[in-house]
Order: C-alpha cells, then sequence, then structure tokens
C-alpha cells in the first residue's frame, strides 16, 4: 500500500496533467488509475488529489487554448475574451483568488451541508424529475433562434440516448470510451481548425471585489449536488449568464466558485445520500464505501 502523502502527490501530477492538457478530463485520468492494481483506498486518494487539482488548474488551458478567432470574438466567453484584451493574466489571477476563497468558505461549511442534504434531499427528491424537466426546457429554450432551438433540442435528445447506452453498454469500463470521446477526441479535433492569435499579455494588478458573484457559485454548487443531470459548473452558468455576463470578470468568478463548491460538496452528496454528483467519484464509491459511520 502506498503512503497516503505520495498517493496525494501522484494524484495531484495526475490532476496537474488533465488539467493542462486540454480536453483530457479527470474522469479520463480517473478511469486509467483504476487499472494501476492498487489497493482501494491508494486508489481512492489519488483519485480524489487529482479531482481537486485538475479542478483548479483546468481554467489554464479554457482561457489560454480556447481562444476563438477574430470571426467570433463577440460569441466569446468572458476568459477568452479577456485574453483577447490582453487581460489572460487578470482573468488567471481572479479564478485563482476566486477558487481559493470558495474553498474556505465550501469547507468551513461542509459540517452544514453534511447536516442539510439528507434533509434538503429527502423533501426534494419527489419532485427531481420535475424539475429536470424544468431546467432541461429552460436551457433549451435559451437558445434565441428557433433553428437554434431544435438543434439544441436533437443535442439533447441524443445526448440522453448516448448516455443510456453506454450505462448499459456490455463492456468492462463504459465510461472511459464515453469520456475520452466527448472531452478529449472531440477537442483535439476542434482545435485543427482554430489558429488563434494570442496577443501580448499585460501583469496588470487585481482588485478583488466580486464576492457577491463567489457566494453565489457556492449557493448554486450546493444545490448542484442535489440533482443529477444539472451538476456542472457549465450548465448552472446557463441560469446566472444573463446577469453576469455583462461583466467578464464577475462571471469568471462566479464559475471559478461554482466549479471549486461544486466538487468539494460532492464529496458531502456521496457521504449523506449516496450519490456521486462528479463522475471521478463514481470510481471512488466503487472503491470504499464512503460513509459518515
Amino acid at each position: 500500500m502506498l503512503n497516503s502523502l505520495v498517493s496525494i502527490i501522484i494524484g495531484f501530477i495526475f490532476g496537474a496533467f488533465s488539467g493542462f492538457i486540454p480536453g483530457i478530463h479527470s474522469n479520463t485520468i480517473s478511469a486509467l488509475v483504476m487499472e494501476l492494481g492498487l489497493e482501494p483506498v491508494s486508489l481512492s486518494f489519488i483519485i480524489i488529489a487529482g479531482i481537486g487539482a485538475h479542478t483548479l488548474i483546468a481554467f489554464v488551458p479554457a482561457i489560454f487554448f480556447g481562444v476563438p478567432e477574430d470571426s467570433t470574438y463577440i460569441s466569446v466567453l468572458p476568459g477568452q475574451q479577456l485574453i483577447l484584451e490582453g487581460k489572460g493574466l487578470s482573468a488567471i489571477k481572479l479564478i485563482v483568488f476566486s477558487a481559493l476563497t470558495s474553498a474556505a468558505i465550501s469547507l468551513l461549511a461542509f459540517p452544514v451541508v453534511l447536516f442539510l442534504f439528507p434533509a434538503v434531499f429527502s423533501v426534494l427528491s419527489p419532485y427531481l424529475i420535475i424539475v429536470l424537466i424544468i431546467a432541461s426546457a429552460v436551457m433549451v429554450f435559451s437558445e434565441k433562434k428557433v433553428k437554434k432551438i431544435v438543434l439544441a433540442f436533437i443535442v439533447f435528445s441524443l445526448a440522453g440516448l448516448l448516455g443510456y447506452l453506454t450505462i448499459n453498454a456490455p463492456i468492462k469500463e463504459p465510461l472511459f470510451p464515453i469520456f475520452t470521446g466527448l472531452f478529449a477526441f472531440s477537442t483535439l479535433i476542434a482545435t485543427l481548425w482554430s489558429k488563434p492569435a494570442i496577443p501580448e499579455q499585460k501583469d496588470e494588478k487585481v482588485e478583488f471585489n466580486f464576492w457577491i458573484p463567489v457566494l453565489a457559485g457556492i449557493v448554486l454548487g450546493f444545490v448542484a449536488d442535489l440533482f443529477p443531470g444539472i451538476a456542472t459548473p457549465a450548465q448552472l452558468a446557463v441560469f446566472a449568464s444573463p446577469l453576469l455576463l455583462q461583466c467578464p470578470k464577475k462571471y469568471l468568478s462566479f464559475t471559478a466558485s461554482l466549479a471549486v463548491s461544486h466538487t468539494i460538496f460532492a464529496f458531502a452528496s456521496l457521504a449523506t445520500i449516496g450519490k456521486a454528483r462528479v463522475g471521478a467519484l463514481t470510481y471512488v464509491s466503487q472503491l470504499i464505501e464512503p460513509s459518515l459511520a
């Protein structure tokens, strides 16, 4: 059995690798780690450390490697917009501070969340299907044009079919090929046709005054882990985008906070209601029995 510290260091290295390489998801790394043949506890430490490292570091390639071409500038994500303005380093500083602030507050709130999760989930569970239908409809109809709404519905339906086929596939590790295809291979193909010009980045002092977006991200991180299907920052950000997209820095603070709090509270979700809202935690639940006992 590996020393716990050694396992954590290995997990951090794996998480840093998956975070820095565009398209490589922590779920993909977790699937590979499962094949190392180590003891369950060591594997669990590696996967958990990898999740933490990946969550924070993945923001770097999302900003610097996901930059669009000039023709699509008007529709770019806030982080990409800032890098095209030469403020990519400021965006990274803002994300790191927001993420660390969110982590500190989320960890302080963790004992309370452990108590709240079972109580809140027991009240909401009879209405989960209704909430998911409403959330799905909001995401589909958030598109402005009829053609895009139809395309969004088609993508939504195909994603559901793909998920059903994957879960019921008669193979040993159905999650590994699906995660690799969705997060890694597809991104690599997309980058073949994108050759953005990144301007010189200015190292500016960042004044942090975005407490409200950070706190909002923490609250929605808690909400995300209550519901299946909408437990990702990207999905929940759809609901907040009308209020935050006007200020790219507020949006980045919100999404960084949401990503971190969602990951931390996912451990509470797994321990209290047995639901792994982070894909990589599915593997942890296969290795050990997470409980409060």
